[in-house]
């Protein structure tokens, strides 16, 4: 049976890089020798710790939907990968005639087609950035950066300055998206949200090596060594606003609607406003502004909805009749 293995490396909740390697063919169908052989690191890391092989734990079989397979097994760990810990999930696709979730569970190795694997990297890790040159990183960035001062002494005291700073920041950037990752329970707010998804935008990335080193590439017309016969758009682009995409904004894991989202109510939607512009213009078009406008001032807020709905108000009890005592003659 021809199967096939996709590997994808997680840098943030919607940045994914992807290598893809398939049995049987002799070169895959994207990536270079090293990505082949991070991807084998991956995999022998996987074996070890039985996600997959013939000593795999065997996960519950649940239905699955396009483009996933018609039957699903999920297993999730944190493994070691050449130094790097993260978090992976590995889910098995299954399909075939006369698939179902019992015949999956009684005999998996038959209708076996699939085996997609998500390694997360940890976006807040300086290692992470340092591997792809990202951000003060950039040796670009560090060349300009060193034209300005007389010495190299004196420029590389101001780039290890930097370089604590950045650290500090990725901290607090962590610690703030943890926070707003908590799930809102029964939040009296429901959200209105503005966006664009007429411009093809980066969902998922793709790592690229070349001569030892790693390069992330947003767009396919990036990649330096592309593959004939792969859809790279397909693979790394989605409807969005140019920066956001339109899963994103609605904090969905998949553009399919059909999809259910991952946590339903964690990020709370009333409804959305799709407009076709540019992130940084959406604020200066006329069809948001004029949205916004009618929602200001037509929307009720919060404490109007509950005053609307509140009970009124007991009466207060009468007080008690004062007894009356007649006179005597």
């Amino acid at each position: 049976m021809n199967k096939t293995a996709i590997v994808a490396l997680a840098l943030a909740s919607t940045t994914i890089g992807t290598a893809q390697a398939q049995y049987g063919r002799a070169q895959p169908p994207f990536g270079s020798d090293a990505d082949a052989n991070a991807a084998k690191s991956l995999w022998r890391a996987l074996s070890k710790a039985k996600l997959i092989g013939p000593d795999a734990i065997r996960g519950t079989p649940y239905r699955g939907t396009h483009p996933h397979g018609v039957v699903l097994t999920t297993l999730d760990a944190v493994v070691n990968v050449s130094g790097h810990k993260g978090a992976v999930i590995v889910k098995n696709n299954y399909g075939g005639r006369e698939v179902s979730t019992r015949a999956v569970a009684n005999d998996p190795d038959t209708y076996l087609q699939a085996i997609t694997v998500m390694f997360k990297r940890e976006a807040y890790s300086v290692e992470t950035w340092q591997t792809y040159h990202w951000s003060i990183y950039n040796p670009t960035v560090r060349a300009r950066i060193r034209k300005r001062f007389r010495n190299d002494t004196e420029a590389q005291q101001y780039l290890d300055l930097l370089e604590r700073y950045f650290a500090r920041n990725l901290l607090r950037a962590k610690r703030f998206h943890r926070a707003i990752s908590v799930p809102v329970q029964q939040s009296p707010v429901r959200y209105i949200v503005f966006g664009g998804d007429c411009i093809l935008t980066p969902a998922r990335c793709l790592v690229e090596t070349i001569n030892g080193q790693s390069f992330v590439r947003l767009f396919p017309g990036e990649i330096k060594k592309p593959l004939p016969g792969v859809d790279y758009s397909k693979l790394m682009l989605e409807p969005g606003d140019g920066r956001v995409t339109k899963p994103s904004l609605l904090a969905r894991n998949a553009l399919d609607p059909s999809v259910q989202a991952a946590e339903p109510g964690a990020f709370p939607v009333a409804y959305a406003v799709l407009l076709c512009d540019g992130h940084s213009a959406l604020t200066a078009n006329i069809t948001f502004q004029d949205n916004l406008l009618n929602i200001l001032l037509t929307q009720e807020t919060t404490e109007d909805r509950v005053n609307r709905h509140a009970l009124p108000p007991k009466p207060e009890p009468l007080p008690p009749p004062t007894p009356v005592v007649p006179e005597l003659g």
